[in-house]
């Protein structure tokens, strides 16, 4: 066999492995970023991104270690990098240590195999009306904190505000049903 054909052996060798890796752990890495980003379109643009970096840095993947880990690396790294996009265009009020808790939190939940997504949804169930139909607005029907401080007739640091309160409630309500505990 030629230098060449070699190459191409050692590559798709190695192409197969990091498929036969990714398929095992990508539904987990998915949701690892789902927990910690509020659209799907953009949970699943960071979803490609990450895939895409993990195979340009395979190299670099240490066999026989975990590569769930490896992955939520490269994904961790770019949910913090989404959030300073989004805090530059005044999008998301960026806030560092709720972005570290949620990936704290969400080993807890993935080690103890508990559905983060399900805690979620019942944390938002609930919310006050008036809470729910904040996060609604800003994040389903992806309306600006200007839009809404106009459309409430209050200050967009008010919006802000509230809407890191209304993180920090879920994120205690989430804890204490991973704790097997009920709050909100």
């Amino acid at each position: 066999m030629d230098q060449q054909g070699q190459d191409n052996s050692v590559r798709d060798e190695k192409g197969r492995e990091f498929v036969s890796l990714l398929t095992a752990q990508q539904a987990r890495i998915y949701s690892y970023i789902l927990s910690m980003v509020p659209r799907l379109n953009d949970a699943d643009d960071i979803l490609q991104e990450t895939t895409g970096l993990m195979w340009e840095k395979f190299d670099s993947f240490e066999h026989g270690t975990d590569f769930l880990a490896w992955g939520k690396k490269f994904a961790y790294y770019l949910v913090l990098d989404y959030y300073r996009k989004k805090k530059k265009r005044n999008e998301f009020y960026y806030d560092h240590q709720l972005i570290a808790k949620l990936d704290r939190n969400f080993q807890r939940v993935s080690d103890s195999s508990k559905d983060y997504q399900t805690y979620l949804k019942g944390c938002v169930k609930k919310l006050k009306g008036q809470d729910r139909k904040l996060l609604q607005l800003r994040y389903f029907e992806n309306h600006t904190a200007k839009n809404l401080a106009s459309r409430f007739g209050c200050s967009v640091q008010y919006v802000y505000r509230n809407i890191s309160r209304i993180h920090q409630l879920l994120l205690a309500c989430i804890q204490k049903q991973v704790a097997g505990k009920e709050q909100l």
